[in-house]
């Protein structure tokens, strides 16, 4: 399923670069905290299951209070 965060990685740089000028800082900072929601640039944690040696990333969530 596609997430929010996918889009705005995916064609905010040129929304930005459109529109930029005509978007309030608020909004901005929004789109930021979108993107890198979920993601390594805001670090997680390491599951490793000893049973059956998978391992899953968890990244932490950027906690926007919109």
């Amino acid at each position: 399923m596609i997430e929010l965060a996918d889009i705005f990685r995916q064609f905010g740089p040129q929304y930005l670069d459109k529109y930029r000028d005509k978007i309030l800082p608020s909004h901005l900072q929004a789109i930021w905290d979108i993107q890198r929601c979920r993601t390594e640039t805001l670090s997680g944690h390491v599951y490793h299951c000893q049973e059956c040696d998978k391992v899953q990333y968890s990244y932490h969530s950027c906690r926007l209070n919109l």
